[in-house]
């Protein structure tokens, strides 16, 4: 056949261009270009429906606001079993509002999809039957409705068939899951287009495909032959969203989920400082084990030192930064989806009472607000403290340029604006470009200067409305935090506030270095004590009742038990005592049972094994000040022997205990201190092991005493060697 006349190879090659660009263009006409995923509850509620309605609304009009030539649909993912989840919704009444908010929707500006990983019975069938698409994996199926058929009134179940046939899927599939008595047969008969499903009790004839004592369920394969459902299994959530066009970053957390799970919000209030560091660390650890939306950091806080807020800060970076880390596609179709530390964003919250310092954890968080009241100015702290202001200055511009709120030019002139009076700041335009913060004194060549956002002489002060616009680095919402919530869909009844609790603030108050050296000093003491006079049994109590409040208030605090510090304190007081009762003398076992018990308590007190250099540094470092713990230890059993006598308890209990191993009772106790001079030279025998102090007889007299340091065991004749009061020193003979 011969080439038409006038058609060139080159022509051909323009219209074969032509027809690939008409064709890009209508497939980019048809794209799905935004969407929506809504986990759906264990037990939905209808705020939570109007909620959803509430941003599809928004949804669908930002996409007509912003439509230009493309012609785009909102796409909303119902995944209705999150992480494989059974979905048995109980409130009929929600699942009713859901399915309703779903058919109503308009097909040419959204797409609803139902993806179902898991089980869905109840009357989660209702809502799951209004979606346009369902989509499944290989384990999603669907249940019955109910095990009783008389559950649901016949207007009830109607609603089911309705929303089924709205859709345009069989009736009598979804009457099947109400009724499972319901027999499914396909009419032969049935027109092109036409539902060829029949209920079996009803039409006599067709291929039966269910029969009554068929299993109460639709798997895929089943839900693929009757046609309700797309026809290749998604086995993950992020593979769905590739299906649609839809970004992978919808697999995360985002603002409709912060509306469906809520929100915890973390207090910082009052002054900032460093010991602030371990309560805010536990309260982010409590706030995402509860998997929510988003974590609000509410600061309504100022001042206090420098380190303690750069300290917040850093804290603040490392939580994010690690969440980020954790992020990585290591090629399982799951790597990337939000874990427990990754899900929620941390959003500072700037309330009315927040003020200088303040701004640096905020600037530390991905998200930043402020209440309609909130001022910032520096001007009172660098008053107080102007020593501070480089160091502030300083680390202000890191936290602007590190997480990214402003290029690095901005961030300088905006750290100097806002902590030296002396500079002027500006908002300037460089030749075409959008208009940014700069310092007079170092604009380039061709740039103009819009306004003067601070003149030189001045102290800055930043309301929340400019902290919005210009400077661009709190969020457009503001108002109070109340109304905050309300905008970003959350109800504010149902914001988790991680308060202090009563517990917590013993825990606190325990757990202060100074109150925690003064429980080992005293711990220790009374350890001592028990093991020099066994059978006091109070000093032993107290001892355990001191370094279980220890181990306790810095677990607390931690927000973990650390069995390992526990093990080794356990495991190095076990060698003390099989050292001191069943091994003479105090060697290696002794020694190494110490070491143990200092390593048990250093461990508790840092609050984690350390892994570097600089880690075992301040590992020593935290526990160097229990060094002033066993001195002042051995100096209140120093006093307490040197007094026991004069202690009614004690005494008491040392007149009236006796041991079976040296009880006699034609000897006699000696209690008068002024007799005690009269053994000064004598020989005796040792009747208990003296480690160093026990009990040894002189003639017909019982009489404590204490040796000169080494151990002393029974039977073994002694000789007095010093009487110092009440204190006789003895030494084998």
């Amino acid at each position: 056949m011969s080439a038409q006349p006038g058609v060139t190879p080159k022509f051909k090659f323009h219209l074969i261009l032509c027809a690939m660009g008409l064709t890009l263009l209508f497939c980019d006409n048809i794209r799905a270009a935004e969407g929506i995923v809504f986990r759906m509850p264990s037990n939905l509620e209808g705020e939570e429906v109007k909620r959803l309605g509430g941003k599809i609304t928004e949804g669908v009009l930002g996409l007509k606001r912003g439509a230009g030539v493309n012609r785009e649909r909102l796409v909303v993912i119902i995944d209705f079993t999150p992480e494989g989840k059974p979905s048995r919704q109980a409130d009929f009444e929600a699942c009713l509002k859901l399915s309703r908010v779903l058919t109503n929707l308009d097909p040419s500006d959204v797409q609803t999809v139902g993806y179902i990983h898991g089980e869905v019975s109840r009357f989660a069938i209702l809502p799951a039957f209004a979606c346009q698409e369902l989509v499944f994996s290989k384990q999603g199926f669907l249940g019955p409705v109910s095990d009783n058929p008389n559950e649901l009134d016949a207007n009830d179940r109607a609603r089911f068939e309705e929303t089924a046939t709205r859709m345009s899927r069989p009736k009598v599939v979804v009457r099947r899951l109400v009724d499972r008595q319901t027999v499914l047969v396909r009419d032969p008969q049935a027109k092109a287009g036409q539902d060829p499903y029949r209920d079996g009790r009803e039409f006599a004839g067709g291929e039966k495909v269910l029969d009554a004592d068929a299993a109460p369920t639709i798997d895929r394969e089943l839900a693929q032959k009757l046609g309700i459902c797309v026809p290749e299994a998604i086995e993950s959530l992020q593979e769905l969203l590739g299906r649609y066009a839809l970004p992978n970053s919808l697999a995360r957390a985002g603002t409709l989920d912060n509306a469906q799970l809520g929100a915890v919000q973390v207090q910082l209030l009052g002054n900032l400082r460093g010991s602030l560091a371990e309560k805010l660390s536990r309260d982010l650890r409590r706030a995402q084990a509860l998997k929510p939306g988003i974590i609000v950091l509410n600061l309504e806080s100022h001042a206090g030192d420098l380190d303690g807020a750069i300290g917040l800060a850093n804290q603040l970076v490392q939580v994010q930064s690690s969440a980020v880390k954790g992020n990585t596609n290591s090629g399982n179709p799951n790597d990337g989806l939000p874990t427990a530390n990754e899900s929620a964003e941390i959003t500072a919250w700037l309330g009315s009472q927040a003020r200088d310092l303040a701004l640096l954890p905020a600037l530390a968080c991905g998200r930043m607000a402020a209440d309609d009241r909130f001022i910032l100015c520096m001007e009172d702290y660098l008053t107080a403290k102007p020593g501070d202001r480089e160091r502030l200055e300083k680390n202000l511009e890191s936290l602007l340029i590190d997480q990214k709120w402003l290029d690095p030019s901005s961030a300088s002139a905006f750290a100097k604006g806002l902590t030296d009076p002396e500079s002027e700041l500006v908002l300037a335009r460089p030749p075409g470009g959008a208009p940014r913060m700069a310092s007079p004194d170092r604009l380039e060549n061709g740039w103009k200067i819009d306004r003067v956002l601070k003149p030189k002489g001045q102290w800055l002060k930043i309301t929340a409305a400019q902290l919005r616009d210009p400077f661009r680095i709190a969020s457009t919402s503001g108002g109070t935090l109340d109304s905050w919530y309300g905008d970003q869909g959350i109800v504010t009844e149902k914001v988790r506030v991680l308060n202090a609790s009563g517990l917590d603030e013993l825990a606190y108050f325990l757990g202060h270095r100074g109150t925690t050296m003064f429980l080992v000093t005293i711990g220790l003491a009374c350890l001592m004590i028990e093991i020099l006079k066994p059978g006091l049994a109070l000093p032993g109590v107290i001892s355990i009742v001191c370094f279980a409040l220890v181990f306790w208030a810095n677990s607390t605090i931690s927000g973990q038990i650390d069995w390992l510090a526990i093990l080794l304190f356990i495991l190095g007081l076990l060698m003390v005592l099989v050292e001191v009762f069943l091994i003479p003398g105090f060697g290696v076992v002794g020694i190494s049972g110490l070491v143990l018990m200092a390593g048990g308590l250093g461990l508790v007190v840092y609050g984690h094994w350390p892994q570097s250099g600089e880690e075992w540094l301040g590992f020593g470092q935290a526990l160097a000040p229990f060094g002033l713990s066993v001195l002042g230890a051995v100096g209140i059993v120093t006093l307490f022997m040197r007094n026991i006598r004069h202690i009614p308890w004690a005494r008491n209990l040392l007149m009236d205990g006796k041991d079976d191993n040296f009880s006699d009772p034609g000897a006699t106790g000696v209690i008068d201190p002024e007799k005690y001079l009269a053994y000064l030279g004598n020989s005796g025998i040792a009747i208990t092991p003296l480690r160093p102090a026990g009990t040894a007889r002189f003639g017909d007299d019982l009489v404590d005493v204490v040796s000169d340091g080494g151990f002393i065991s029974p039977e073994q004749k002694i000789v007095v060697i010093e009487v110092e009061g009440n204190r006789v020193v003895v030494r084998s003979e």
